[in-house]
């Protein structure tokens, strides 16, 4: 299993984008600082989220990332352990209601909407939830941007249709277009997500002021595998998060 489990199909706001890894290059490999968010990809501080008991999974990605990813500051961030340890309820909740998550998952019924159905949290998802509240805590005290990344996460795999094979090459080529093209004041950037490729929108009616190649704006995608962290916005989840009260994707695309 994955060192989050992937809860149900889970920031609506004007600084919460995804990259399209799917998308084509467009202009050359650029080594310089984004012109809009001074932010450098040669040396981007990245964590690698990853169980004690996994040291499988680490040497995996770590291999991984050396080989398609050389250019980032990688280091090993040892994960709550949700079976083993003691989570704080302060942190991060025991149970969560699917009120707002039914917005946009496809559930059968109204009742998951209104009032909501409670469900408890696993050990997994409490200790992937708590995982990620330390990076934020890590994110929220630094001055740069940090690169959060689940250790099942893999930058060179088969595309769909006859999009050929993913790689590292195209991977920094997606990802330095995209740091070009994010706003100033942009707050998460998902390099990985499930959910409608526009951005999941279902509820919020809204045309970009300008088109771009790399980044889309989101309303509402699920999961955590990869994903920029500004300390603006670790700073907005934590204070939110008190106690985080859902699976932690679905607690990021909620608020």
């Amino acid at each position: 299993a994955p060192t989050c489990p992937a809860s149900s199909p889970g920031l609506p706001s004007s600084v919460v984008f995804f990259l399209s890894l799917a998308m084509a290059a467009a202009g050359a490999r650029s080594r310089s600082r984004s012109p809009r968010t001074g932010v450098a990809l040669e040396g981007l501080e990245t964590v690698v989220v990853n169980l004690d008991r996994r040291p499988d999974r680490w040497e995996r990605v770590q291999k991984m990332l050396s080989e398609q990813a050389p250019f980032l500051k990688v280091s090993r961030f040892s994960a709550s352990d949700g079976s083993k340890m003691e989570i704080p309820e302060s942190e991060i909740a025991m149970t969560w209601n699917t009120k707002h998550n039914a917005l946009y998952g496809d559930y059968d019924d109204e009742k998951f909407t209104d009032p909501g159905v409670v469900y408890k949290m696993s050990g997994g998802e409490r200790g992937c939830a708590h995982s990620h509240y330390r990076i934020w805590k890590m994110a929220a005290e630094r001055t740069e941007p940090l690169f959060v990344v689940e250790d099942d996460a893999t930058f060179d795999f088969d595309r769909t249709g006859d999009n050929g094979k993913f790689s590292g090459k195209l991977f920094r080529e997606r990802f330095e277009g995209a740091l070009r093209e994010v706003p100033r004041d942009i707050d998460v950037l998902y390099l990985g997500w499930s959910g409608h490729r526009e951005g999941n929108f279902k509820h919020m009616d809204w045309t970009p002021q300008k088109e771009t190649k790399f980044i889309k704006k989101a309303e509402y995608v699920w999961t955590t595998i990869a994903y920029v962290l500004w300390p603006a916005g670790a700073r907005k989840l934590l204070e939110a998060a008190q106690p985080m009260n859902q699976p932690v994707d679905n607690f990021m695309a909620w608020e």
